[in-house]
């Protein structure tokens, strides 16, 4: 008998314009409190980032789910996401993405670091294995890792 198919969760429950007023608004207080510096940690406005699947494999219980996740950043060595729980470091994240042909690819990554944003929101960021080339991969709907980086960078810097 086959396993069903794990159901995919969206813990942050919320619409991209309300997740990305709500990171905003922390950004701004994150400023504030640096002496009106640019923030230190990795929040950065993502509006063009899509949300991507992160299946999330718990390091002490080795319970495995998949989460839709709000992408914030992602580089050769890794990537930051925004998720509607906890998640323990040193658990693995498989990150599904396209490799340039658009074959279903996934990354293996590990949780470094899980921040508390407000209400029942995390940042969490995970290194990948090893470094990737990011304009060998594209997102689900087949828009290129690094032309969506580009436009989101150029979008930030407006």
């Amino acid at each position: 008998m086959r396993d069903s198919p794990k159901p995919i969760v969206d813990t942050i429950r919320m619409s991209d314009r309300d997740l990305l007023r709500l990171l905003a608004a922390v950004d701004a207080q994150h400023a504030g409190e640096h002496g009106g510096s640019e923030h230190t940690g990795a929040l950065k406005a993502s509006v063009n980032l899509p949300r991507v699947l992160v299946q999330v494999t718990d390091a002490g219980t080795q319970a495995s789910h998949i989460f839709l996740v709000k992408l914030r950043d992602i580089h050769e060595h890794g990537l930051v996401f925004i998720h509607g729980a906890f998640i323990y470091e040193n658990s693995r994240c498989n990150v599904l993405l396209r490799s340039a042909d658009s074959k279903p690819v996934q990354l293996h990554a590990t949780v470094v670091r899980c921040n508390y944003i407000a209400g029942r929101l995390y940042e969490v960021t995970a290194a990948f294995k090893q470094p990737i080339s990011l304009q060998s991969y594209c997102f689900a709907d087949g828009a290129p890792l690094l032309a969506a980086l580009r436009a989101d960078d150029e979008h930030a810097s407006t």
